[in-house]
């Protein structure tokens, strides 16, 4: 996999994450639903996240 569109795609991650950690912090949830849902994006974020660093160890070790 190109490591490129790796960066890339990590990078994107991290944009949202930190924006969505940020409206936590600044009170953006009006209600616990809110924070629960945003909370939720959080964590879908970082299992992709997680998803995509198990891909290229794959893609590594099958290249072998």
């Amino acid at each position: 996999m190109d490591d490129k569109i790796v960066d890339i795609i990590k990078k994107q991650i991290h944009v949202k994450q930190a924006q969505l950690a940020d409206a936590l912090a600044s009170g953006a949830a009006k209600d616990y639903a809110q924070y629960q849902f945003i909370c939720g994006e959080i964590r879908g974020l970082t299992a992709v996240e997680m998803y995509l660093q198990d891909l290229v160890k794959h893609m590594e070790t099958s290249d072998e």
